[in-house]
């Protein structure tokens, strides 16, 4: 039996779509039916779940974008600056939604349809609404045509990808529990292969990163193609969330390591090797049962009580005793996470008689409404329509000047998705395409004198495209082939030659290619070292204004201002760690000088463990506190917040300004000033306090010092980066 290859499959089924597409458009006197050939270049994935996700974003998007387009001509038919910016404001507002939301092709598809359907119009409104319908009706029938060939030729479903990137999600959150288990009881380091287990931590951190990320994306796939899980689609996304939360307790608990350096943590939580064994097992459980290896529910033990020996705790120093009481609740969170893990697979699995969706313990911060760096897309995005309006409105004769416009949007808005890519990267696939697509337009197309011909064509070109630029590092040349091969082609009824269909649109895209050039340096820019610079600032000036939030008055509740302003930069404290991690992988050669990429990687490391402290800081100081123990620090509390917002304040001016020793010394004295009061207030106050109020107020001093050991530790790594080369100008 002949068995054929992965890219054999892929490349035969989009060929073939992409003869039949052609064969019923053209049979229907349909213009233009690269619209039909489009959606199945760029919905044509492995998996028919995949295909048909993008697919029906495709469809619909298309839908809803030529409806506004033919809303808006209709509102404003005779006012061209009116019109022109009630285009920039839909379309600016699709560009920001994109980076919201894992459907952010639906978006897409609506911000491209609207020029397409605007800017090409005619005289005749008739015209523009059979525009409008023929976009959608040939993207529609693109996707049906691939769809049913990925469904009866080599399916291929998306369950089997999506289980198991979870089960590898499960698998590798066991492992790294098991590597942070051995540091904080010393097995590792007795190990001589400490150093190892911590490279190996640092990966499996990078690879949940990441697969973390696709899992909302597959589970969309796949509810499509597998009735199994759109029956139990809520569960699996209560256990995705469940995922996500156990990652962040494991590393807020990873971020305490150091100061539990310096105590015998078995001694002071008896019960750590019976927890260590019992989350080894559910974990274990979880994958067995979502492989599909268990067909009966296994036994839970009854919830473990992660207690400390309040004996031994009384010896340790107030912030050791902090750190220890803050790690026994995050293992017990880590009992309570891996129990709702483990009740949500045996409800996906079947194999439980009760279904309820849990919710994830530890919801993580909601992204704010106004992210600074999705509104400068919009604003590149915004430059580069309005710029390209102009030139369709100004520039008399220029040729096919509405692909200018409706090809640019299509780029600049790829580009506001993502915005390191540099737009050199585009200029030898671009080249690649046009040369394919004027060698078919000139050379091949008129002797083409029927369909068979005209399909073989077709197919063959397809076929070896997709087959021979089948590796991920060629994405980029085989999307820009197909593309400009379809558009060169002028596959059309009736069908014309000319060659100045290939100058005229090898020139448009030399002056869309130069628009995206300006706009990379104007009226942002959009350098990579300028924008790691830029998030860096922000998040310690966000810092910063967090830090002042700590002062405000618990008798008073903050109005809806404040508390918007301490969401907004809550936000902006969550998410820089991940964008300044995208942007140093961006960083050229030139620009880091000195410096090495595993020192940029140490200092976002560094800031990602100020926005773990920092907001383990925020749910620490809202849990309730004794108003006796408040009342006694708070003029030490208030001094060491105070030195900690100027740090930061003086670092978002000046980072070079960072001296780690002379942080450690001040931050020290303050926090050791702190602790001898805390001995007084316990003095008069500690017999009358209840444990929670006891547990609570080490668990906010805990918090106090884990941002001052993060901010020296941040302190530390400034010095390391070629701050002078960073900030060089270069073109």
């Amino acid at each position: 039996m002949i068995t054929f290859s992965a890219p054999f499959k892929d490349a035969f089924k989009m060929a073939l779509a992409m003869v039949i597409a052609y064969a019923i458009a053209l049979s229907q006197d349909w213009g233009t039916p690269f619209w039909a050939g489009f959606a199945v270049a760029f919905c044509g994935l492995t998996g028919v779940g995949e295909s048909l996700n993008k697919g029906m974003l495709r469809v619909f998007g298309t839908l809803f974008g030529a409806t506004m387009g033919l809303v808006l001509l209709s509102l404003f038919p005779e006012n061209r600056w009116t019109f022109m910016l009630a285009i920039s404001l839909f379309v600016a507002f699709c560009t920001y939604m994109m980076g919201g939301t894992t459907r952010w092709y639906f978006w897409f598809m609506a911000g491209i349809t609207v020029p397409i359907v605007a800017v090409t119009a005619e005289p005749n409104a008739v015209y523009d609404f059979n525009r409008a319908v023929m976009r959608t009706q040939q993207t529609t029938l693109g996707i049906v045509v691939y769809t049913l060939v990925s469904i009866l030729i080599w399916p291929v479903n998306s369950r089997r990808g999506f289980e198991g990137a979870v089960r590898g999600v499960v698998d590798d959150q066991r492992r790294l529990l098991s590597l942070y288990m051995d540091h904080l009881t010393g097995t590792s380091e007795k190990a001589a292969s400490g150093q190892d287990a911590a490279q190996e931590a640092t990966k499996l951190r990078a690879d949940l990163t990441r697969t973390l990320a696709s899992l909302p994306t597959k589970l969309d796939q796949a509810e499509l193609d597998t009735y199994e899980i759109w029956e139990v689609r809520r569960t699996w996304h209560g256990l995705i969330g469940q995922l996500g939360a156990l990652q962040g307790t494991l590393e807020a608990w990873r971020q305490l390591f150091h100061e539990l350096d310096a105590v015998d943590a078995e001694r002071l939580i008896p019960a750590l090797p019976a927890l260590r064994a019992e989350l080894d097992a559910r974990l274990k459980a979880i994958a067995d049962m979502l492989s599909g290896e268990m067909t009966t529910q296994p036994t839970l033990h009854p919830d473990l009580a992660c207690e400390v020996d309040r004996d031994q705790l009384a010896t340790l120093p107030h912030f050791h005793q902090s750190a220890v009481l803050l790690a026994a609740s995050y293992l017990t969170r880590l009992e309570q996470e891996t129990r709702a893990l483990f009740d949500a697979a045996s409800d996906i699995c079947g194999l439980s008689t009760k279904h309820t969706v849990r919710p994830a313990l530890g919801e993580p911060v909601r992204p704010s409404p106004l992210d600074p760096d999705r509104l400068i897309g919009v604003l590149r995005q915004t430059t580069v329509l309005w710029l390209t309006l102009l030139l369709f409105i100004y520039v008399p004769d220029l040729p096919v000047a509405s692909a200018l416009v409706i090809v640019s949007a299509v780029f600049v808005m790829l580009l506001a998705a993502h915005p390191q890519i540099p737009v050199r990267v585009f200029l030898w696939p671009m080249a690649f395409g046009i040369v394919l697509g004027a060698v078919a337009h000139i050379f091949v197309m008129p002797h083409l004198s029927s369909f068979l011909g005209l399909g073989t064509m077709l197919f063959v070109t397809v076929f070896s495209l997709v087959y021979l630029l089948y590796s991920p590092r060629h994405l980029l040349k085989r999307y820009f082939g197909l593309a400009f091969f379809m558009v060169l082609v002028s596959i059309d009824v009736p069908q014309h030659y000319s060659f100045l269909t290939v100058a005229n649109l090898a020139m448009v895209f030399s002056m869309i290619l130069g628009s995206l050039a300006i706009t990379q340096y104007f009226p942002v820019s959009l350098r990579p070292e300028d924008r790691f610079q830029a998030i860096l600032r922000r998040f310690l000036r966000s810092s910063a204004l967090l830090m002042s939030t700590t002062g405000w008055s618990r008798e008073r509740a903050p109005s809806r201002l404040q508390r918007w302003r301490k969401a907004h930069h809550l936000s902006e404290v969550a998410t820089a760690p991940g964008k300044l991690a995208a942007w140093a992988h961006a960083l050229p050669p030139a620009a880091l000088g000195s410096t090495t990429p595993a020192r940029v990687q140490d200092l976002v490391t560094s800031v990602q463990a100020i926005s773990d402290r920092l907001q383990t800081l925020m749910r620490a100081r809202d849990a309730r506190q004794s108003e006796a123990m408040v009342r006694a620090l708070r003029e030490d509390v208030r001094g060491w917040r105070i030195s900690v917002q100027g740090i930061f304040d003086r670092l978002a001016v000046d980072p070079e300004a960072a001296d780690s020793a002379d942080f450690r010394a001040r931050l020290d004295a303050k926090l050791a000033q702190l602790e001898a009061h805390i001995e007084a207030a316990l003095d008069g106050e500690g017999s009358r306090l209840s444990v929670e109020d006891g547990e609570n107020m080490y668990r906010l001093l805990g918090a106090h010092r884990g941002v001052s050991e993060a901010l020296v530790a941040f302190a530390g790594q400034v010095p390391t980066i070629d701050w002078s080369r960073l900030r060089e100008a270069r073109f």
